[in-house]
């Protein structure tokens, strides 16, 4: 999901979690960069993040 989405989900602004994320920031050996926060996966492709959320996340997301 994109990172708006992820932000919503989880009740953070929008820049907030996108800074988290970019602090996060790994290049990989193959030369991808991901970011891992508190069961969130972000992974930059091309200028974009794509985000993915544990279960936890999601579990919550569907109790409220």
């Amino acid at each position: 999901m994109s990172v708006e989405e992820a932000a919503t989900i989880l009740g953070v602004p929008v820049v907030t979690f996108r800074r988290a994320i970019e602090r996060n920031a790994r290049k990989r050996t193959d030369g991808g960069v991901d970011a891992k926060v508190d069961g969130v996966t972000a992974r930059k492709w091309g200028r974009l993040w794509r985000v993915l959320l544990d279960e936890d996340w999601m579990k919550a997301r569907v109790a409220s």
